[in-house]
């Protein structure tokens, strides 16, 4: 989350689209802001050679939601809102690769017929991620939000500096990129809890409009 009151926008952060490396431009561009960050996010870009630019943080939370923003008393009248999108079974197949690298499979696949209730507690993390996923997705539904594409985001953000005038920095990679598509998801996660996860989420993912995982 980010707060710049010069330019008078607020970036809600979603998980996993990219919003670390925009903060950080948006930063680096636009000037001091208010922000909501963690340690943990900070020294990841400090580690990877990049100056953090400065800033104020105003809670440690980098994903809080917008009614939290209004609930803490942070949200300021006549602000545009930003935010980003991206493919949920993207971001879940990213916070895996974060959280334990890539190929999973060779992790999980001594257990994929397993029946979900019996699947170690490590593997309750696709279920949590799924659910953050959709936690910042109501925001699709509003047309007064300014959205950042995941595979566009270098493009959506240069749009986003020309309309204020401001020149564009170049995305940093703070990881390394790679194909979210290269593994099929049952390599990944067991069928079993794939099909907990579509019966626990099937309104969720009809009201969206996305496609099961």
């Amino acid at each position: 989350m980010l707060i710049n009151h010069k330019y008078k926008f607020i970036y809600l952060k979603p998980s996993k689209v990219g919003g670390t490396s925009l903060e950080y431009c948006l930063l680096k561009d636009f000037g001091f802001a208010d922000m909501g960050c963690s340690d943990r996010e900070l020294d990841g870009i400090i580690k990877e050679g990049y100056e953090i630019p400065e800033h104020k943080r105003v809670v440690g939370d980098p994903h809080i939601t917008l009614q939290e923003l209004i609930d803490k008393g942070l949200f300021k009248e006549g602000y545009k809102l930003l935010s980003s999108k991206r493919i949920p079974y993207e971001k879940v197949l990213s916070y895996l690769n974060w959280l334990y690298g890539l190929p999973l499979y060779f992790d999980i696949g001594s257990f994929p017929n397993m029946p979900a209730d019996e699947i170690p507690d490590r593997l309750k993390h696709y279920y949590d991620i799924i659910l953050e996923a959709l936690r910042h997705e109501y925001y699709l539904l509003r047309d007064d939000i300014f959205f950042f594409e995941h595979k566009t985001l270098q493009e959506d953000y240069n749009k986003f500096c020309h309309e204020y005038g401001v020149t564009p920095s170049a995305l940093p990679a703070l990881k390394e990129p790679w194909n979210p598509y290269e593994l099929p998801v049952t390599q990944l996660i067991p069928r079993e809890y794939l099909d907990k996860i579509n019966k626990d989420l099937a309104e969720e993912f009809e009201f969206h409009g996305y496609f099961k995982v």
